[in-house]
């Protein structure tokens, strides 16, 4: 007879199974999802006869794979269009061109920047240590919820796993820092590449797995990592001792807790800004055009393939260096903070923030951290469960939108005290036939009468 405690229905291992056999069912078939259930169990079964526990998920993950792989995807346009990416809320739109340069635009802009900066800068000079170390966390992970932006935000494909990324990190920088004595800066460098390598090998079944079925192959990768291949219990060559911090260009010392803050949230900023710029080239473009609509971008001839390994790489980099960070501010590697539970809360926050935003991301972050510092263990499910549902039912575009609703009300009075219509801003606007266009905009805002003549 076969036990089940009432504590696996609560396990990854029995969602990751659960998961299994609706993906192979292909999601809608009942009598697939049957079949697939009971041949997963026969499977998980035997697994468990033959081997350990820890070997169910890398078996049940590579059936996943192989089966996904080797299944032959629709050629008609109702099957292009039932695989599509998925796309989680629209992206914010930016400040209209004709109120960017105005003095007011520019000097608001200016203040919000001056005071974000001033918290950030002095937030560790008001802190004690412990709430330093806390800001180092923040900082990782704003990071992983930018690198959760750029491969769910902008490209569509969904990670469930994306801490098993930030895990490989976390091993290569503290071998890079504890037996290869390197400087930060090269173990940062290593991290990213191992971690941007590594995505990009699990991003590989992202070439003919779309939206929820990605999802479930992330999920066992980040099960398999953290059971097998990333447990020291089970490898001995990953790193188990403690070490000492080291250097930022043999110069910079970040023994102290402020010192490596400010490392941290430099890191940050620089991710931040690097990939603020990749979404303003071609390669950004390309991915949100692939996420909406895959045909008519290979029309324009650009590669989807290319876009989405791309997506995946730039994600596993950033979530590389976080780990890198985070396992330099703890002085050790342990697989605990990279577990499939980890990871489904750095997701639901980043959703919760605002997929299609960066601001959103570092709400996100703030949101994850509030949750596990300020709430008592018996509260920890509120901001993952019943506190997600009450945000998104709400606001289905993330914390996020609560912040660009209140610009974009700051950008129409500004554009109704100068005259001005801008179009971007009252688009949204629900309009009766033949209502006249000033009607309209007055309506929006209460625009002053002049713009009559403008629109004259």
């Amino acid at each position: 007879m076969v036990s089940l405690p009432v504590a696996a229905s609560l396990s990854f291992g029995i969602l990751l199974t659960a998961l299994a056999a609706l993906v192979l069912g292909n999601l809608t078939d009942l009598v697939a999802v049957a079949a697939s259930a009971v041949a997963v169990g026969i499977l998980e079964q035997g697994v468990l006869y033959g081997a350990a526990d820890e070997m169910v998920a890398p078996v049940i993950g590579g059936v996943i794979i192989v089966v996904m792989l080797g299944r032959r995807l629709g050629v008609s346009r109702l099957a292009a269009d039932s695989t599509t990416a998925w796309q989680a809320t629209a992206e914010v739109r930016p400040i209209p061109i004709e109120l960017r340069r105005l003095p007011e635009i520019r000097a608001a802009r200016a203040g919000a920047l001056l005071i974000a900066g001033l918290v950030v800068l002095g937030f560790p000079l008001v802190v004690g240590a412990g709430d330093q170390l806390k800001g180092v966390f923040v900082a990782c992970f704003v990071l992983v919820a930018v690198s959760i932006v750029v491969l769910t935000g902008w490209s569509g494909q969904v990670s469930l796993g994306q801490m098993s990324f930030v895990a490989v990190g976390a091993v290569v920088g503290a071998q890079s820092v504890a037996e290869w004595r390197l400087d930060l800066s090269l173990a940062l460098v290593l991290a990213a590449v191992a971690g941007g390598v590594v995505a990009v090998v699990v991003g590989l079944p992202a070439l003919r797995l779309k939206g929820p079925l990605l999802g479930v192959t992330t999920l066992a990768f980040a099960v398999a990592s953290t059971q097998v291949l990333l447990n020291r219990s089970r490898n001995r060559f990953l790193p188990d001792e403690r070490f000492d911090r080291p250097r930022l260009f043999a110069l910079v010392d970040i023994g102290s807790q402020r010192s490596l803050y400010y490392v941290c949230v430099a890191v940050a900023v620089l991710g931040i800004v690097a990939v603020r710029g990749v979404r303003a080239s071609r390669t950004g473009r390309a991915l949100v055009a692939q996420r909406d609509n895959e045909r008519a971008t290979t029309a324009y001839g650009i590669s989807v393939v290319r876009a989405k390994l791309s997506a995946f790489a730039l994600s596993g980099a950033l979530a590389g260096m976080a780990g890198c960070l985070y396992v330099v501010a703890l002085r050790s590697y342990t697989e605990q903070p990279f577990e499939p539970a980890v990871s489904f809360n750095i997701f639901t926050a980043s959703v919760v923030g605002g997929l299609g935003s960066l601001t959103g991301a570092l709400i996100g972050a703030l949101f994850l951290s509030a949750g596990d510092w300020f709430l008592s263990s018996d509260w920890q499910l509120l901001p993952s469960a019943l506190g997600v549902l009450l945000v998104l039912t709400m606001l289905p575009g993330g914390l996020g939108e609560v912040l660009y609703r209140a610009r974009d009300a700051f950008l129409r009075r500004v554009a109704a005290r100068r005259g001005l219509v801008v179009p971007s801003l009252v688009a949204d606007v629900r309009t009766d036939e033949g209502d006249d266009v000033a009607d309209v905009v007055r309506a929006a805002d209460h625009v002053p009468e002049r713009v009559d003549e403008v629109v004259a």
